[in-house]
């Protein structure tokens, strides 16, 4: 009975060790951002203030080794990218904010294939999102004022990714 149990507990173990994503390098941490301050039209790109806070993103993860940046498709989210980027000598990546379980899925491929940390830029509604398919934790959408949260997902000591929120401002 005991060499069962024994037998039983390391299938198990082994199990749950498939069901945690992985990195190529446990210290890979993923980034989540939502857009800087914007201006109001359809497509808007950033205030003043916007610029100044992305430029902040870019001095606060100088020093992050960013080796991937990705953006949606639009002008706030793009501006809010490309001073990280820059800095880190990287193209920005476009992904589909309609497509997210994907996406989460894909950050998580190329978290385990590649050494480095990255930066996601998104929105209210989506960055949130983005961090509840990596962590299965519950994350509520951000308010239309609120620009200051960094969502920094990491492996945890038992091995799961959690996320914890800073808050950055310009």
């Amino acid at each position: 009975m005991k060499k069962l149990l024994t037998r039983f507990l390391a299938v198990l173990g082994m199990l749950a060790l498939y069901a945690q994503p992985t990195f190529a390098d446990d210290n890979t941490v993923i980034y989540l951002v939502r857009h800087a301050e914007k201006l109001a039209d359809t497509d808007p790109g950033l205030t003043e203030k916007g610029t100044a806070r992305a430029e902040a993103l870019a001095i606060l993860l100088e020093d992050a080794g960013i080796t991937q940046v990705y953006s949606t498709d639009y002008k706030r989210t793009r501006m809010t990218a490309a001073p990280t980027a820059s800095k880190n000598n990287v193209a920005v990546t476009l992904y589909d904010p309609r497509a997210l379980k994907a996406f989460a899925e894909q950050l998580t491929a190329t978290a385990k294939s590649t050494k480095g940390n990255i930066l996601v830029v998104g929105h209210s509604n989506t960055t949130p999102v983005v961090a509840n398919f990596l962590t299965n934790a519950e994350y509520p959408m951000l308010n239309e004022d609120q620009y200051d949260h960094l969502y920094v997902v990491r492996r945890a000591d038992d091995g799961s990714l959690k996320t914890k929120i800073e808050y950055f401002n310009p």
